[in-house]
């Protein structure tokens, strides 16, 4: 499977827009980063994630595909407890329906949680969005299985993230690479180990989802890890 590429570094567009306030010598300044995620997805199942934002939250079904997948894919979101899972279709010339053929596009995809794609045939698509700005993110993490995504848009080794600082004796992550799982455990005083119990090298990368199996719920605060915007 071919990696995702991250063609952000959080600077790519600027938007700097000055308003002087009618009748005063007060300068009102607002600024925001816009960058994009090129993924290339193969044909079958990827497990993604979308950590750009737009104006009004997360990106939607539209915003992250628009018309670019081909015509009957599949987009699965973990929806526990009620799911596992609840499927969005696209339709050449209808665009992104729900089960019941109700219009999807709006959707939201919460830039802390993955997801799967499923396409017929090897597709690119750019994510374009905003950068975070948000000082800290919360990220669920539930009784037994989620899907989740670091919630910033670049990659963070493991076991320099929150999710290192966080964890709970014998929690486990698990990184599709396409065809199998790699498996990360966390056991205290030893911290975070691959299948062998070597240091975990997983780096949680922009684009791209994975699977949490924990034994208590609870928030994960991330901090921001880059200064602007």
């Amino acid at each position: 499977m071919k990696k995702t590429a991250l063609i952000l570094g959080g600077m790519l567009a600027l938007s700097l827009v000055a308003t002087t306030l009618a009748q005063t010598t007060t300068n009102v300044y607002s600024k925001n980063a816009v960058g994009y995620v090129n993924m290339n997805l193969p044909t079958g199942f990827t497990l993604i994630s979308a950590q750009l934002s737009s104006s009004t939250g997360s990106l939607t079904l539209d915003q992250v595909f628009g018309t670019t997948l081909p015509d009957s894919s599949v987009v699965f979101v973990f929806t526990p407890p009620s799911g596992p899972y609840k499927g969005y279709y696209y339709y050449d010339g209808m665009g992104w329906v729900d089960d019941a053929f109700a219009p999807a596009g709006t959707t939201a995809l919460e830039r802390t949680k993955g997801f799967w794609v499923n396409v017929a045939s090897t597709t690119n698509v750019a994510v374009v969005g905003e950068v975070p700005s948000a000082s800290t993110t919360s990220v669920a993490v539930t009784s037994g299985f989620a899907l989740f995504a670091y919630p910033y848009p670049t990659p963070m080794a493991l076991t320099n993230s929150t999710f290192n600082s966080s964890a709970h004796d014998s929690d486990i992550i698990y990184a599709w690479n396409g065809a199998s799982y790699a498996q990360y455990q966390y056991f205290d005083g030893m911290g975070w180990v691959d299948d062998s119990f070597s240091p975990a090298t997983l780096v949680l990368q922009t684009g791209k989802g994975y699977w949490y199996y924990s034994d208590a719920n609870r928030n994960v605060d991330v901090s921001k890890p880059y200064l602007w915007p």
